[in-house]
């Protein structure tokens, strides 16, 4: 069972954590002043896995809702295409592997693609599906952020700052890029170079602090003004961090926690220091939730993680193995992350999709293995988790596969029920993870080199 499989070590605080809060080689200090903001609200898609606690699952009104879950009389009904970027009648420059990520009232998507390049795109109006176009004392430009290298595979994080979108993307070449909707950089000393390519789509906390991953050292810690806060040295890490809080909310009791290559998931104090870690049985690809206390939601109740292998780990806040937790085996290998969302009847569901043995509903309270539903491909698509306002609707899980399908999937408590799907006339795999509008919009890039915008 799992439970006998953890490894629980706390080890001395600034064994792996590096504080450099100092200065860079300019002699520019860190400052958090005039921090971003991401938009918390329920039914908005800031970055990947939407929310902070990385749960991917958004609220939506009743008639956005209706417009996820309608099916065709029982049968799977067919999606149609909104738009898409580049239209059909022009030739794609390059694929498309993260995810999108929208700003604060779904007017723009922001997504990266494999030639380096982060683009903007707009979602709605006469001009939707197609990039935003930047009016400046320089004249007129399409927002079109390129010069990278190296391909771009990680997923955006859409903030606001001086009334502007403020995106933040880690790339291929080590950079992490911090981005205006001007298509300017923050600062002048954006953007701030990490060790090695950035495997982890970007975070942030209170203060405006940013948190990614690297494939060299491990997990950075990034100040509003561009300035190296902190590192981590844990390695490998894929892993894309969640944000947790403990006790009274200052800035050092927010908490990073994150999975690396060596198998451990660690807690990490918005300063550097390290709190615990915990070892699972195989490198932690998924990014890990944080579930919130429902008595005090500003608190850490639990994390839960699944590794590689497809073993699922839920932990107190300290750090501790929870009591009664035991996930089920023979889920498969798991590179998808995992998405949490709160089911009708009570439960408290985890959806976790396999390459190999399909969408796996857990009770993410005891690890009790409620269905699986096995579309016949493998799925690197994290599922998106679509919920009605009023609580009372079934939950729609929506994930590409390797088929190169979209599949929309209901929760009906006992069993899954397709409900619907879409074809993009391509057969090659989709692992960009969908983002969900407000309106009921589902988007996702693909590996033919086009955005989809699906309703």
């Amino acid at each position: 069972m799992l439970r006998t499989t953890l490894r629980l070590s706390v080890l001395v605080p600034l064994a792996l954590a590096a504080i450099a809060c100092s200065k860079d080689n300019d002699g520019i200090r860190c400052s958090f002043a005039n921090p971003p903001i991401i938009d918390t609200a329920p039914d908005q898609w800031p970055k990947f896995r939407r929310d902070l606690q990385n749960t991917g699952t958004i609220v939506l009104a009743a008639d956005a809702y209706a417009r996820v879950a309608a099916d065709n009389a029982g049968e799977p009904a067919a999606r149609e295409i909104a738009w898409t970027y580049p239209a059909a009648s022009d030739e794609p420059t390059a694929a498309f592997v993260g995810s999108p990520s929208l700003n604060s009232g779904a007017e723009a998507l922001y997504i990266a693609s494999t030639a380096g390049q982060l683009i903007g795109i707009r979602t709605a109006g006469d001009r939707a599906g197609t990039l935003i176009r930047i009016e400046n004392e320089n004249g007129s430009r399409d927002f079109l952020t390129s010069s990278e290298p190296f391909s771009i595979t990680t997923t955006p994080l859409v903030a606001t700052r001086d009334d502007l979108d403020a995106v933040f993307i880690g790339t291929g070449s080590g950079r992490l890029l911090g981005v205006s909707g001007a298509g300017d950089f923050l600062q002048q000393i954006w953007p701030n170079v990490l060790d090695t390519a950035v495997g982890t789509s970007p975070t942030l906390s209170l203060n405006g602090s940013i948190f990614a991953g690297s494939l060299g050292s491990g997990m950075f810690a990034t100040c509003p003004n561009g300035v190296t806060r902190f590192q981590n040295l844990s390695g490998a890490t894929l892993s894309s961090p969640a944000l947790g809080r403990r006790g009274t909310i200052t800035d050092t009791d927010e908490f990073i926690y994150f999975g690396a290559d060596d198998g451990l998931l660690r807690a990490v104090r918005e300063d550097g220091i390290l709190q615990w870690s915990v070892g699972l049985s195989a490198p932690i690809l998924a990014a890990p939730i944080v579930v919130l206390d429902n008595s005090d939601p500003a608190e850490t109740f639990a994390v839960i993680v699944v590794d590689a292998n497809g073993r699922i780990a839920r932990v107190t806040a300290d750090g501790r193995a929870v009591s009664g937790f035991v996930g089920p085996t023979g889920i498969g290998r798991v590179v998808a992350s995992p998405a949490l969302a709160a089911h009708p009847n009570g439960d408290s569901r985890l959806y976790v999709a396999s390459m190999d043995a399909g969408l796996h509903a857990i009770d993410a309270d005891t690890g009790a293995l409620r269905w699986s539903w096995d579309p016949g491909t493998g799925i690197e698509s994290s599922p998106a988790v679509v919920l009605s306002a009023s609580g009372t609707d079934d939950p729609i899980v929506i994930f590409g596969g390797d088929d190169g399908r979209l599949y929309y999937v209901r929760d009906t408590g006992a069993d899954a029920e397709l409900v619907a799907t879409f074809d993009p006339t391509t057969e090659v795999p989709l692992p960009s993870s969908p983002a969900i509008g407000p309106d009921g919009t589902v988007y996702f890039g693909g590996l033919d080199g086009r955005v989809y915008a699906v309703r």
